[in-house]
């Protein structure tokens, strides 16, 4: 597997020059390792107890890290060295190691924790034993594989094993249990230890990572964008499902197949918008969407320099043009993380498409550069006014229909300038908070209709977190992930237009119609319109905007949120607006009648600093009425001495107008229909009246 006859001398070539220094220090390590392993518990995974006896110290241990040495990874750095040198002895330290390794299999199933999450330590594991079982005799072979093959069976979906597991599927990062068969199948194949069982794995294995790339593919639509929004998964494990499979048909088969499914091509695309920015120690800024931690809207970049470099060793050669963008990427990446991670040793030594010296000689084209980054299947709009760190960022969720570590916040927004100021509410934590607060709508900046003891919306619960014996009712926000349409996507150089139709994420005893319309005028400017109707009268209606500061009150229907740089806020509909200011300490999270804590009691907020303490809630003076408009114009700034821009509206009929002026001295006339179909007429001209454009844009996804 990965490696085979055809590619063995390129191996063995690369390791010579390309990856001689890394090849240098593999083999010192390897010529390191103890003759006997040690088996030792690891101080951070497990506690002695006072007998003498052994347990896991967390509920989601994981076994292979219980141990100071796993073995896996030791033997697969040590067959790395035979494949390349052809010397036996390194088969011989792999098979030692491979044999110790089982001992993490013994105290998963002893102790009931999964022996690993992602499935790193079974996959070196079972490659390590495909590269050596050569040298093997049958009995050496079936001690190593035959326990290896009987935990699998067992863990997977349908065996006998009742502790939690990672599952597999087409539509998640495709990690786990049931990923593993097409590893157990292939190295088990035709060997004599259980064809049966290896033939079963092979051809369940192959089905299940071909249907997740033709999952991927139609999800990804040309985007980039890699099953679930939450770049943490996205960007961290999800990758490298994709990329094994093309490893493995490869090394099977002779043939690259990744051009059939082209959405690993196109992956640098989606990092290119999602990554706000990348400190130098190698994190990236992140809008904060889905079902992440907002500890400071940071995650590390350090696997991105590893699945950039597969994209090029992939596409590289039949697609040099699109591969471009993965090659800026790398030059985007600092020092400090502009190398393999080392959670698989053969990575270096196996892309062989592609060259580190090359990073800096490449010219990146400047391609035409893109307006906003938009996937249909999420439903996700980013947005900028540029790459600099004083750019302004946007996002805004219309029109999907997926539920991968997605929340319940369809016709939501994020703004960053400076700092995160409309910001996504919440965190992902181990606390109730988790499920029955930051997963639902009133956490998000969208739109609440409530309805008295409606069924709050189901979520996954962390791990052992009970919920409320008390019954707890959905305050106010949607119940599914599916049945809203994406209205309209327009834009110029100058502006964004975007409409989407939220009726359907709420339940239809309430929701009769949801509109939300948000244009971006670039760079800082912000206007929404959003259209609310409920069933019953008695249905309050209620925008929210969610700050981590308190916000600053200007004016009766005006605010602004300050986190590094500021936000203004004006209400121009409803007129005389009810607003209410709400948070501080002990309300920061009010739903549902309680305040929904994160985990660390009265020091939260040490940890989620992104979380969000206040929210500005928008409501009809009149909230009996079952029809209400909302307009709002936003202007971001870097700091204080930027002001708000002077915005009004007309409210005719059938129509409602809004006229401001940018600060290049451009007159923008907004005019939405009130009623019947949701549109937009655009109206820009000079001061000395020259019209710029005069257009009523189409309801169509450009």
């Amino acid at each position: 597997m990965i490696f085979s006859a055809d590619n063995l001398p390129a191996l063995r070539e690369r390791a010579g020059t390309v990856c001689r220094k890394e090849f240098e220090e593999l083999k010192k390590t390897v010529d390191a390792l103890p003759d006997v392993p040690v088996h030792a518990w690891s101080s951070t995974d497990t506690v002695q107890l006072p007998d003498g006896r052994i347990k896991p110290k967390f509920a989601s241990s994981r076994a292979y890290k219980m141990v100071q040495t796993d073995g896996a990874f030791q033997a697969n750095q040590a067959a790395l060295v035979y494949l390349i040198t052809g010397d036996k002895k390194y088969a011989r330290i792999a098979q030692t190691y491979l044999l110790h390794s089982l001992k993490v299999l013994q105290i998963s199933e002893q102790y009931g924790q999964w022996a690993d999450w992602q499935g790193n330590f079974r996959i070196n594991q079972l490659l390590a034993y495909d590269w050596i079982c050569n040298t093997l005799t049958l009995e050496e072979r079936r001690a190593i594989l035959l326990p290896i093959l009987e935990y699998l069976q067992k863990s997977r979906k349908g065996g006998k094993f009742t502790f939690r597991r990672s599952p597999a599927s087409p539509t998640n990062g495709n990690y786990g249990e049931d990923s593993l068969l097409l590893f157990a199948g292939l190295a088990a194949y035709g060997d004599g230890i259980n064809d049966v069982m290896a033939e079963e794995m092979l051809r369940h294995g192959v089905k299940l990572f071909v249907d997740m790339l033709d999952y991927r593919e139609k999800l990804s639509a040309g985007s980039g964008l890699l099953a679930s929004l939450a770049v943490t998964y996205s960007f961290g494990p999800y990758p490298y499902a994709s990329f094994f499979f093309f490893h493995l048909w490869r090394s099977a088969f002779g043939e690259n197949v990744a051009g059939r499914w082209m959405q690993m091509c196109d992956f640098p695309n989606w990092f290119d918008f999602a990554a706000i920015d990348i400190n130098d120690r190698g994190y990236f800024l992140f809008h904060g969407f889905g079902d992440v931690m907002h500890l400071q809207n940071r995650h590390s970049a350090d696997t991105v320099y590893t699945h950039m470099a597969q994209v090029i060793h992939f596409y590289g050669k039949d697609y040099p043009e699109r591969v471009q963008s993965a090659w800026g990427t790398l030059q985007r990446l600092p020092a400090r993380i502009s190398k393999f991670v080392t959670i698989y040793p053969f990575m270096p030594f196996a892309l062989t498409g592609f060259d580190p010296a090359e990073i800096r000689k490449v010219k990146v084209s400047p391609a035409a550069a893109k307006r906003y980054f938009y996937n249909s299947g999420v439903g996700l709009l980013l947005m900028r006014s540029g790459v600099g760190k004083m750019d302004t960022f946007a996002g805004f969720r219309f029109g999907g229909d997926r539920d991968e570590h997605q929340h319940y916040d369809e016709l939501s927004f994020v703004i960053y300038k400076n700092g995160f100021l409309a910001l996504d509410g919440g965190t992902r934590c181990n606390a109730s908070h988790h499920n029955m607060y930051a997963a639902q709508t009133v956490a998000h900046n969208s739109i609440l209709i409530h309805q008295e003891k409606e069924p709050i919306a189901p979520f996954w619960r962390p791990w052992g977190v009970k919920n409320p014996t008390e019954p707890v009712y959905s305050h106010g926000g949607q119940f599914r992930h599916k049945g809203g349409r994406a209205l309209a996507l327009q834009s110029t150089e100058d502006f964004i237009y975007a409409a989407g139709d939220g009726t359907g994420y709420y339940r239809p005893e309430k929701s009769k119609e949801v509109i939300r319309q948000f244009v971006y005028i670039k760079p800082d400017i912000f206007v929404i319109f959003d259209r609310v109707e409920s069933v019953k009268p008695e249905q309050k209606k209620e925008l929210i905007f969610h700050a981590q500061k308190e916000p600053v009150r200007l004016a009766p229907d005006e605010w602004r949120f300050e986190n590094g740089g500021v936000l203004y806020f004006k209400t121009l509909l409803p007129e005389k607006a009810d607003i209410q200011f709400e948070g501080g300490p002990g309300k920061e999270f009010l739903a549902s009648g309680r305040n929904w804590m994160p985990e660390g009691g009265e020091k939260w907020d040490r940890m989620y600093q992104l979380a969000g303490k206040w929210v500005v809630k928008v409501a009809h003076p009149d909230s009996a009425k079952l029809r209400n408009e909302y307009l709002h114009v936003l202007r971001a700034g870097a700091d204080k001495s930027v002001k708000n821009i002077a915005a009004s509206c007309e409210k005719r009929e059938d129509k409602v107008l809004v006229r401001l002026t940018d600060d290049n001295n451009v007159r923008w006339v907004l005019t939405f229909n009130r009623t019947g179909t949701p549109g937009l007429q655009v109206q820009k001209m000079r001061q000395d009246g020259t019209v710029l454009l005069d257009k009523a844009l189409p309801n169509q996804v450009e």
